[in-house]
């Protein structure tokens, strides 16, 4: 692993409540906390449909040092407006920490596993698809069990389940059977005293690889994933000195369709992006600054512009940081939205059904849940189609099967800086003869469709055989939130000098 470069960017703002909204591009703005009661301490949080009503809920472990009988994981059904019901209580381990929530037996209803850090276990919780959770079933995974994250390691489509243990310098992957149960663990060697482990594919062969924060060391392992529920040896991401990773992430921030590295550190309250390079490596890493304390980390686009921004929550301030992307992996100053007393898990999701996610913190200090409703501004406005020049525009009839074609899209986007054109159909008039499916001739070859971001240059093959025709061919152009435009553009095959051209019939758009 190459030593990274590190820079820092320090700036931030600080608003309290919202981030003003300029002009009509998306940006980040969230209402005052609501919170809600979770009669427990918070130290993990997981959002889904438990009663199969179309509306999120939540559920919540209630951490206790104590006994047995102080622990527990607490569902909160929700009305669809953001609004929670009073928890319901279901016991599980010592000391229930994180939590994570999926359909484990193949009924359609939503289950979760708790981990419990006291007692060396992970407790397996089935829903009834009414909101309520069965009696708990225990797996032993042994130590002090600290992280847990959910993935199909195996590629059988069955969940499994992967959890760090802190004094042993491991982690255990667990294999689901699809009934609710799993295989014993197997134990993968990472560094120092695990914490928490993030999920995805870093060196895109479609295989589900672990990154896992080693706080004594000050390191990130990642480790591959093969694709039977085994993994490469670990390979190391050194932090700066004094660093601690705390909560992490695996997620495109950059839009090259490769996985990058973020990841929290607690001793310099700041996240550290490190770009992917798609076989398993990571390029320098660049500094955001946010809270005090930063633990959890969560990774959706809360602006609306398409591209992935980060919620985190910072204990010591009682915050939840909102860092909105830019799309190149770099992010803006955080926008700090008040929370509860010392918020530990995090989550994004689309509370209110009005395509916006919205924020959940889970309060330790308070035990109590506070949901940051998003009021963002909505891109709505496709972009503008500048030029569409096709080169060449037209060509003689060849005894050649196709001539090459390249076209330049250029369109502008008042929120987007690099919206993305594409082909997206081609249609002759006439067609050659004898194409078609059943001939197995065909009028154009595809050979560079897109998309591209603007200017973008595509490519195809036109027929150049038959009689004189003209070619027409569709560009669609998206900027970062989805909204799209289309434009035409001709190319025409004409008759060779000497021969009498045929009719063509003027194009029609």
């Amino acid at each position: 692993m190459n030593t990274p470069r590190r820079s820092f960017v320090t700036a931030s703002i600080v608003l309290g409540l919202a981030w003003p909204a300029f002009g009509t591009c998306p940006d980040a703005r969230f209402a005052t906390q609501a919170v809600f009661p979770a009669e427990g301490t918070v130290e993990g949080i997981a959002v889904s449909d438990f009663d199969r009503d179309g509306r999120l809920d939540l559920a919540v472990t209630q951490f206790s040092a104590a006994g047995a009988a102080g622990n527990g994981v607490a569902i909160l059904l929700g009305d669809g407006n953001g609004g929670f019901g009073a928890p319901a209580r279901f016991e599980v381990g010592r000391g229930a920490t994180r939590i994570v929530a999926a359909d484990l037996n193949a009924d359609g209803d939503t289950d979760v596993a708790v981990l419990n850090s006291n007692s060396g276990t992970v407790s397996i919780l089935l829903g009834d698809g009414h909101g309520s959770l069965g009696p708990q079933t225990t797996l032993p995974v042994g130590g002090t069990p600290i992280g847990l994250a959910l993935g199909d390691f195996n590629g059988d489509g069955k969940a499994d389940l992967v959890v760090t243990e802190l004094f042993t310098a491991q982690v255990n992957v667990m294999l689901g059977r699809g009934d609710g149960s799993f295989s014993e663990p197997a134990s993968f060697p990472v560094g120092q005293q695990p914490l928490l482990v993030a999920t995805g594919d870093v060196d895109a062969d479609g295989r589900l690889d672990l990154a896992v924060g080693n706080a004594l060391d000050g390191t990130v392992s990642i480790l591959l994933g093969l694709g039977d529920g085994t993994f490469a040896p670990q390979v190391t991401v050194r932090l700066p000195g004094g660093s601690t990773p705390e909560g992490l992430a695996l997620a495109d921030l950059n839009g090259d369709r490769v996985a990058d590295l973020a990841v929290l550190d607690g001793s310099h309250d700041s996240v550290a992006v490190f770009p992917g390079r798609g076989d398993g490596l990571f390029g320098g890493e660049t500094d955001f600054a946010v809270g005090s304390l930063p633990v959890f980390l969560a990774v959706g686009d809360v602006s609306g512009d398409g591209h992935p921004d980060l919620a985190v929550a910072n204990v010591d301030d009682g915050t939840v940081s909102v860092l909105v992307g830019r799309g190149d992996g770099t992010f803006e100053p955080q926008l700090l939205l008040r929370a509860g007393s010392e918020p530990l898990p995090v989550a994004m999701a689309d509370l209110d059904g009005d395509g916006a996610l919205d924020i959940v913190a889970g309060n330790a200090g308070d035990q109590t849940v506070s949901i940051l409703m998003n009021t963002s501004v909505r891109d709505t406005a496709p972009p503008e189609i500048v030029s569409i020049v096709a080169r060449p525009e037209t060509f003689p009839q060849t005894q050649r099967g196709f001539v090459p074609v390249v076209i330049t899209a250029v369109a502008s986007d008042d929120c987007d800086a690099a919206p993305t054109c594409e082909i997206v159909s081609v249609t002759s008039d006439p067609a050659a003869p004898g194409v078609g499916r059943r001939t197995g001739r065909i009028d154009f070859i595809l050979s560079d469709p897109g998309p591209k971001a603007s200017p973008a240059s595509l490519g195809l093959l036109l027929r150049a055989t038959g009689p004189a025709r003209i070619y027409r061919i569709d560009i669609s152009c998206a900027d970062a939130a989805g909204n799209a435009v289309s434009d035409r553009t001709v190319v025409t095959v004409t008759s060779p000098p000497g021969h009498p051209p045929r009719s063509i019939r003027s194009p029609r758009f």
